[in-house]
């Protein structure tokens, strides 16, 4: 038992290291996109319409910031659940919804990561290119959908283990973290 406790501690440390980066990395392309916009709409009102096209770029920037930001998310408590439904149920109650919601959402990112490997293993292969200037192989902006579905798999498999773990605990964290309680 105390390897499994090893291997988990490690793969939480590792997906914590993963998520932050990732999102720090968005945080950047955040702040790119933002310098981009901002290039491409003083030189078209200086200088007139040019050959920069800031939306399609942008676009695929966007795409980024958000599948590399969503797992860091997940993991902060970030993503919608409703609180006011929520609180109501005692907490063995709300232990069982959460491994049930995890369940529903590892099928969820699961059905949307396989469908965006789809789709970009088709791009690649028919060498499917974007209608713009810049013509961007489509499967590169596509592989961050799929990269972004496979950390926030991961990171709702570690969810979903820590949910257990905690629904067959006799123990529970009090809310202001101060210390255990007995259920």
């Amino acid at each position: 038992m105390n390897i499994l406790k090893k291997i988990w501690y490690y793969y939480q440390k590792i997906m914590d290291c993963l998520t932050r980066y990732v999102a720090l990395l968005s945080g950047i392309i955040l702040f790119a996109m933002m310098v981009l916009v901002t290039v491409y709409i003083v030189l078209r009102k200086t200088m007139g319409p040019g050959n920069l096209d800031a939306v399609e770029i942008s676009g695929y920037m966007m795409v980024f910031i958000v599948f590399g930001s969503l797992a860091k998310t997940f993991r902060e408590g970030g993503l919608l659940r409703v609180e006011l439904l929520y609180d109501k149920y005692p907490i063995r109650i709300k232990k069982i919804m959460d491994v049930i919601l995890g369940i529903v959402a590892l099928i969820y990112c699961s059905i949307l990561t396989k469908y965006s490997w789809q789709l970009m293993m088709k791009s690649y292969v028919n060498g499917t290119r974007s209608v713009s200037t810049y013509r961007v192989l489509l499967y590169i902006p596509q592989a961050i959908l799929v990269f972004g579905g496979i950390l926030l798999f991961l990171t709702l498999i570690e969810y979903e283990i820590d949910k257990i773990i905690k629904l067959f605990s006799k123990k529970t964290s009090t809310e202001n973290g101060k210390g255990e309680e007995k259920e």
